[in-house]
């Protein structure tokens, strides 16, 4: 998922405006300024998530609702 934080924080680092910020993707993240920088077409899926402010969370369609509930009770706002 992409969304306007992401969208936002992308614009930032590019025009490094804003720090590094700690991700578990640090490389994809590195990745994704260089190419952007080189003026590069950028997949969207590079900059999902990047925010981290809204992260998403998968579940199979066979998860049960418990499931669905304990990822929401981690403080989490979207599930699919």
């Amino acid at each position: 998922m992409f969304d306007y934080a992401d969208l936002l924080t992308y614009v930032l680092l590019v025009l490094k405006r804003a720090k590094l910020p700690q991700h578990e993707n640090t490389r994809q993240v590195l990745r994704l300024v260089h190419e952007a920088a080189a003026e590069q077409n950028v997949p969207v899926r590079l900059a999902s998530d990047l925010s981290q402010k809204n992260p998403f969370y998968a579940l199979l369609a066979e998860s049960s609702l418990i499931q669905a509930l304990e990822i929401f009770a981690k403080g989490a706002h979207r599930c699919a």
